[in-house]
């Protein structure tokens, strides 16, 4: 199963406060839902918190440490691996290919060294917050689609862009030793 990100980014690679989820515009709500859709999640148990109901969760595993955090709609795993683990099983009974990591800032972090894709909806736009999406290093990263959105007056609202892990590269020969 691959392991996917997606994120909202504004302007510095701000992707929120502390506590909130700043897309909630209904394009942006309309692309994670096709983005997410029937794919399990993981996210982590701020996120968890702010999304107060916007996505529907009954395929989601919350990554948190704290162990009198127990929700009833939600599996709750304190690593990204077990995370993984958990949503590799539900994957197998959604037919789903990737499950989708929705944040916040340290999740994204974490899940980043293992990720095979990666959606961001780039917002033009500034926005103030304390929370930003970690770098994509062009070495590791390929664009693989992008596609700007459109407001109703023909202004882009943001721009859709899918990033492909690269391959790594091969080992090259063994040094001589003289």
């Amino acid at each position: 199963m691959d392991l996917a990100l997606a994120a909202t980014v504004y302007r510095r690679a701000v992707i929120g406060g502390v506590g909130d989820v700043p897309w909630r515009r209904e394009a942006e709500c309309r692309l994670y839902g096709r983005v997410v859709e029937g794919k399990p999640l993981i996210m982590g148990r701020r996120t968890y918190e702010a999304l107060g109901g916007l996505l529907p969760l009954g395929d989601a595993v919350v990554v948190s440490r704290d162990p009198a955090f127990f929700p009833r709609d939600v599996m709750v795993r304190s690593t990204i691996s077990a995370a993984y683990n958990a949503c590799a099983r539900l994957a197998k009974g959604l037919s789903a290919r990737e499950a989708v990591v929705i944040g916040g800032a340290t999740i994204f972090r974490l899940a980043l060294p293992v990720t095979d894709r990666v959606y961001l909806a780039l917002v033009d736009e500034d926005r103030e917050g304390g929370r930003h999406f970690p770098l994509l290093p062009p070495a590791r990263w390929r664009p693989a689609l992008a596609g700007p959105q459109y407001r109703p007056d023909g202004t882009t609202l943001f721009e859709l862009r899918t990033y492909e892990r690269r391959p790594e590269p091969a080992p090259g020969p063994e040094p001589r030793s003289y």
